[in-house]
């Protein structure tokens, strides 16, 4: 008997889970990836406030390279802390587009599961259908030889 419809459509159901499984790690990194950036960026972000507050309690008179050499490393944090947000912004893209295209994996998953369930409830059906005819018609011959024999 040829394999049914159903139980070759497994096979497509296992190629698209293995695709999500493979999407869901994809949005795994991506996600510890955001974490650390925005980790990173809290450290600088902290690291800043607490060299100008440390800097700004100083009391006593400044020299001029005193100020310029706060004022480029002030600088240098500012710039630091800007292109770690873009950096954030630039994972962010890419998680985003990753969790899209696990949830577009995991959907086409859901989808051929349920034509699989279907596929099987119409198979059993079919297959209940059958064995109804063939005792139908079981029952009309030997209701037709009980006539005879009478």
């Amino acid at each position: 008997m040829a394999e049914s419809r159903a139980k070759r459509m497994k096979i497509v159901l296992t190629l698209a889970e293995q695709r999500e499984q493979a999407a869901a790690r994809q949005l795994g990194e991506w996600r510890k990836q955001l974490v650390a950036e925005q980790a990173q960026l809290q450290q600088l972000t902290e690291y800043r406030d607490h060299y100008q507050q440390i800097y700004a309690e100083r009391s006593q008179v400044r020299s001029a390279n005193d100020l310029l050499t706060y004022s480029s490393f002030l600088q240098r944090l500012v710039v630091a802390c800007t292109e770690q947000e873009q950096k954030i912004v630039l994972v962010q893209r890419q998680h985003d587009m990753s969790l899209q295209a696990w949830q577009r994996s995991y959907h086409r998953r859901q989808s051929i599961a349920q034509m699989i369930d279907r596929l099987q409830n119409d198979e059993l059906l079919a297959l209940e259908k059958r064995l109804q005819k063939e005792l139908d018609e079981q029952a009309t011959q030997g209701f037709i030889r009980g006539q005879w024999q009478d």
